[in-house]
Formats: C-alpha cells, sequence, structure tokens
C-alpha cells in the first residue's frame, strides 16, 4: 500500500510510490526511484511537499503525536474563530445549533486519518486551512438543519473538511498564485478534485462518501461544473452541501484580484444563481443556517444610512428589519424609522459598522 507522507517526513531508504509529472505532463522522477536526500531536495525546490511512498500499513502512520496535537489544538481555535463568524442573531436555537456543529468538529479532530490530510492542508501557502474548517462548520450546520443523524453528521464534517486536500500534490506556486490564474494553469488546479479523490480513497477508514465529495464539491446541479459535468441528483448530497459553503466562504473573503462580498451579498449570489447552479433544497437550509448580521448589530446601508437590526426572519436572513439611526448624511433619525429590507427593493446592507 502507498501512503502520502510530507517531504520532511520521509526516511531514506524510502521508494516512490507514483511517478511525478510537471506541469506539461513530463515524468520527473519515476515511481519505484529510491528518495535518496539529493532527490527530496530537487523535489522540494520545485513547490511539492508531499508524495506517495510505497509500503506502510496506513496512510500518515509517520505522523506523532505532538504533530497531531499541534494540528488539533490549531484547528479548534479556528473553529471557534469561525463560529463566532458564522454567530446568527443570539436566540437559544442558534446559540445550541452552533454548540452542536462545535461538538461535532471536536470529534472529527479525534480521527487520526483526517487530521493527518489536516496537516498536510496547514502547510499549504494560502488560505486552504482556514477555508477548510468554515467549509466544514458551515456544512455541519447545514446538515443539522437537513435533519441528519449524529454519525451522518460527522461524515460530512470530515468530508467538508478534507474536500480540498488534493491541493497539496498542485505545484504550490500555482495554489498559492496571487492572481487569476491564466487557462493552462487553471486546468492544472482543477486537477486538485482528482488528486484529492485518490488520496482520500487510498486511506484506510476513509469513507468513499468523503472521498467522492473531494471529486465532486465543484460540479454545479445545471451541469456546468467539473470534472465530469454532472448535474441534478446525480451529484452525491455531500457534495451538493460543500459546494454551497464553499463558494460562501470564498465569496466573504479578499482575493488579491477581487475584493471579498459581505455576507448578505454572498447570500444574495446564491439564492440568485443562475439555472439552479446549487440544489434549491440544500441552498435554502444554507442560508436559513446562516445569517449573517446578528441581532443588535449596527449595519450600513448602501444608502449611507446606519442602523441597528431588530428582527431577522429564517428565509430571508440577509434582508433583515433595521431601526435607522442615522441617515445618509450622518445625522441622527428622529423618532423611530424601521425598514424591513425585504420590501425595500434596491436597499441593501453592505457591512456591519464597527463600534
Amino acid at each position: 500500500m502507498m501512503r502520502l507522507v510530507p517531504i520532511e517526513l520521509v526516511r531514506p531508504p524510502a521508494y516512490l510510490g507514483r511517478s511525478i509529472f510537471d506541469s506539461g505532463g513530463k515524468i520527473i522522477l519515476n515511481k519505484g526511484t529510491p528518495l535518496h536526500r539529493y532527490y527530496l531536495e530537487r523535489i522540494k525546490e520545485l513547490g511539492i511537499t508531499s508524495v506517495y511512498v510505497e509500503g506502510g500499513s496506513a496512510a500518515f502512520m509517520d505522523l506523532d503525536e505532538m504533530a497531531l496535537e499541534g494540528a488539533r489544538i490549531e484547528a479548534i481555535k479556528h473553529m471557534k474563530k469561525a463560529l463566532r463568524k458564522f454567530k446568527s442573531g443570539g436566540s437559544p436555537e442558534q446559540r445550541k445549533l452552533r454548540a452542536e456543529a462545535g461538538q461535532l468538529f471536536d470529534e472529527i479532530m479525534l480521527n487520526r486519518c483526517a487530521m493527518g490530510h489536516l496537516i498536510h492542508i496547514m502547510s499549504l501557502k494560502d488560505h486552504t486551512f482556514e477555508h477548510s474548517i468554515n467549509v466544514c462548520i458551515l456544512s455541519i450546520l447545514t446538515g443539522i438543519s437537513l435533519d441528519y443523524e449524529r454519525s451522518k453528521l460527522l461524515e460530512l464534517g470530515t468530508a467538508a473538511l478534507l474536500h480540498d486536500v488534493g491541493k497539496v500534490l498542485v505545484v504550490d506556486r500555482i495554489v498559492s498564485k496571487q492572481e487569476v490564474l491564466p487557462e493552462d494553469e487553471y486546468k492544472i488546479m482543477q486537477k486538485h478534485v482528482l488528486y484529492g479523490y485518490e488520496v482520500l480513497g487510498s486511506t484506510e477508514d476513509i469513507s468513499s462518501e468523503v472521498a467522492e465529495t473531494a471529486l465532486y464539491h465543484h460540479e454545479r446541479c445545471n451541469g456546468t461544473g467539473y470534472p465530469k459535468g454532472l448535474s441534478g441528483k446525480a451529484i452525491p448530497e455531500f457534495a451538493r452541501i460543500v459546494g454551497v459553503a464553499d463558494v460562501y466562504d470564498a465569496l466573504c473573503h479578499d482575493r488579491p484580484y477581487r475584493p471579498r462580498l459581505s455576507p448578505g451579498e454572498v447570500i444574495n449570489v446564491i439564492r440568485n444563481s443562475p439555472k439552479d447552479e446549487f440544489d434549491p433544497e440544500i441552498a435554502g437550509m444554507f442560508m436559513s443556517s446562516i445569517t449573517p448580521y446578528a441581532l443588535g448589530s449596527t449595519v450600513i446601508l448602501n444608502t449611507g444610512c446606519r442602523g441597528v437590526v431588530i428582527h431577522i426572519t429564517g428565509d430571508y436572513p440577509a434582508h433583515p428589519r433595521v431601526q435607522l439611526l442615522y441617515d445618509g448624511t450622518g445625522r441622527p433619525v428622529k423618532g423611530i424609522r424601521v425598514l424591513d429590507l425585504r420590501k425595500e427593493h434596491g436597499t441593501f446592507i453592505t457591512g456591519v459598522a464597527v463600534e
């Protein structure tokens, strides 16, 4: 059996379990090559962080407990940050929802195989680690809303956490690139779904559902996704959930080539996506699980007005009722004036005011 091992953990004598190719498809190093120190240094210079090594009974068995515990602590820290970010009104029901998501995340962190893969994700020189945790939490919250039983929620959370693990096998200079990828490099990046499927599919104690999520999370219900152009229910349900969470979190963060959108704007993007890009039932459950503006928070409207969120509806979390505090010129609003953003067409929240 082959293991995917970080370069730093490869100890000669070891033999390459899978050939390494350059971006043009040319073999750099053949399968079966003894991984002497010279080869390992050359591989690192190419930006490759992990290689398949022949032998061993299970993936990542060389990971010591100190590495696992360090990764676990770091992941839980980011999980708590994510749950605070995904606050949803502070109602008892929503607090219970977030608490359950946190408990499930803690259980996933005890899965040695999942943690081994997460250590690889942490080594990437981009946003993938934090993004993976955010997508995990968002997916768990959606699964709870879909009434998944606990065992299924743990599988979904694991699938979401590891959905981008294939990026560890994409050349580092492409993964960490700070601009829009040209077509040839974008095609290489798309291969991360295939790499992820292979990595997870060859790991003991990782289910086929988890591996398939890595493969299909970029598929879209209208058939416009990749790698196979699947549509509708042909896309596994976990992949449909993770696909929505993946897009939501990506759009909520700045990239060098585009500014981030506000959570409310992202929800509108998902709600108004063309031609049923997302499963409508899952997208609806997702949006009802994620309330972007907490009750009592001060928000800024596109008109320049500022106000406080006083009511949130489950069907339209990005369009709460807002009591105005200041008009567009910054003057205090006299009396009580409430805007229901579901009915105020053309008026929307652009951000949350920093108190």
